[in-house]
């Protein structure tokens, strides 16, 4: 089956983010359930640039980043300082802080927790680096900067060679069919709007 985006498009993308959306919908081309991915969905006061509902895998939060190591001057565990002079977060700190605020959204919502009031799906946070190799993070000793877990990354090597389970990190756990529609009203409030809206138009249209 397809994969959904929603919105079908956003402007001002980037050429390595429309790159990661032309792959994922490769991938699902043979796929036998749906999946919705989100285009620049907001979290709160958070956007990240995509969230992915696979019915068979998970829910995964991802970033991408085309940089070079070249474009990184110092990195420390929060805060990078680019090769042009820019104060920017480190990317795993920020997906490490996705994740927390998207769990916590999910938990708001009863039919998502387990009888521990755990989350019943399985819910990932990644970075995407395009142009980034891993053996560079290594001989450069910014690796370990990236150690924010639950976030993970993907390097240049990895992001060639990617499959759905390797985008999961091979820890995959099907979504009951009756959460899916609970997942896309959290991520996306306004559908629960306008099924309520619809809802409500067809009923005035039968008794009016």
């Amino acid at each position: 089956m397809p994969l959904v985006a929603m919105p079908k498009e956003i402007e001002g993308m980037n050429k390595s983010e429309k790159f990661i959306v032309n792959k994922l919908k490769q991938l699902y081309m043979a796929e036998p359930e749906t999946s919705y991915l989100y285009l620049e969905p907001k979290i709160k006061n958070l956007t990240p640039d995509f969230i992915l509902i696979d019915p068979i895998r998970g829910v995964i939060i991802i970033e991408v980043k085309a940089w070079s190591i070249e474009y990184i001057d110092t990195i420390n565990q929060k805060e990078v300082l680019s090769s042009k002079g820019d104060h920017l977060e480190n990317p795993l700190y920020k997906a490490r802080r996705y994740f927390n605020t998207l769990q916590g959204v999910f938990k708001a919502y009863d039919d998502l927790l387990d009888e521990n009031n755990d989350l019943n799906i399985h819910l990932h946070s990644l970075i995407i680096f395009t142009e980034l190799k891993k053996e560079e993070a290594k001989t450069h000793n910014i690796e370990k900067f990236f150690d924010h877990y639950p976030a993970r990354v993907i390097y240049k090597e990895g992001f060639n060679k990617l499959s759905l389970d390797s985008l999961f990190n091979h820890e995959i756990k099907a979504i009951d069919s009756t959460l899916v529609d609970t997942l896309k009203v959290a991520i996306f409030p306004e559908i629960k709007i306008r099924q309520n809206k619809s809802k409500k138009d067809s009923f005035l249209e039968k008794n009016f």
